[in-house]
């Protein structure tokens, strides 16, 4: 069992919004006001994410949705940090 699978929902909770927090901070001291999602979830097959934003949900759906189709299509190259994209 990871670290994450014993973390209970309340800390999971704080800890997301913390996260959260310390991105719109970041990006609005960047950029500017714009909306983002944090998605986060173990790796384990079948393991269930958590996710975060500060848009409104149906405009976070959205967004998503537009993101992975994207993906699928390869059409969106993101950032290239390191090992990560």
């Amino acid at each position: 069992m990871t670290a994450y699978h014993k973390m209970n929902q309340q800390y999971r909770e704080a800890l997301m919004r913390a996260l959260a927090e310390n991105i719109n901070d970041g990006l609005t001291a960047a950029v500017g006001d714009v909306c983002f999602t944090l998605i986060v979830w173990p790796e384990t097959e079948g393991a269930l994410s958590n996710y975060i934003s500060n848009a409104g949900r149906a405009e976070m759906i959205k967004a998503l949705r537009e993101t992975a189709d994207r993906l699928e299509q390869r059409l969106d190259v993101g950032p290239v940090i390191g090992g990560m994209q």
